[in-house]
């Protein structure tokens, strides 16, 4: 049994280090696009594949869940990664997709930009701390991080996705399909 758990713990601490890597890479990207080149209106362009790539990869962590190599509720992880990934997919690649090129504007880049800061942000904290913390080796500051930046970084990140929800409603409602955010976004 202490061998299986080592070596889960080790294919753990990798996932963890290979996310922290992915989302560090993305937040240098979006942090040079936005404050070194100044062109939030290409942050998607240089950041889509990568960002579609890391955040899907949570999707990993339902089976960590349900394998029980980690502590969390298969239910709480499930809404985390589904949220996120409504949001990736159904929201933000909606609003950059070509059939909905012709409403993007730059409070598209603006939201899309706030969601980006706050998401990569708290990924590379998160998933530091937890590749860390499996080895008994956080440090008091990530710790402070991992449990106080939520408080700057959340009403960031809702203002981005919510923002991002209300541009793409217009696309939504035109094509009239019978789903539930129909209700919401309909103009009617």
């Amino acid at each position: 049994k202490a061998a299986v758990m080592g070596i889960i713990n080790v294919y753990l601490v990798a996932y963890n280090v290979c996310m922290a890597a992915g989302w560090s890479f993305l937040l240098y990207t979006t942090a040079q696009t936005l404050f070194l080149d100044g062109k939030p209106e290409q942050l998607w362009e240089r950041t889509e594949w990568h960002l579609k790539v890391f955040q899907t990869g949570a999707v990993l962590e339902l089976l960590h869940s349900l394998l029980g190599f980690v502590k969390s509720p298969f239910s709480r992880a499930l809404l985390q990664i589904f949220s996120r990934l409504a949001a990736l997919w159904v929201v933000v690649d909606t609003n950059y997709a070509q059939a909905n090129a012709a409403s993007r504007n730059e409070w598209t880049d603006n939201f899309f930009a706030m969601l980006m800061l706050a998401w990569c942000t708290v990924e590379v904290i998160r998933y530091s701390f937890y590749g860390l913390n499996i080895l008994g080796s956080v440090p008091s500051f990530l710790n402070w991080m991992r449990y106080s930046a939520f408080l700057i970084l959340y009403p960031i990140g809702v203002t981005g996705e919510v923002g991002s929800l209300l541009h793409v409603c217009s696309y939504y409602a035109n094509l009239h399909l019978p789903y539930p955010g129909y209700i919401i976004c309909s103009r009617r």
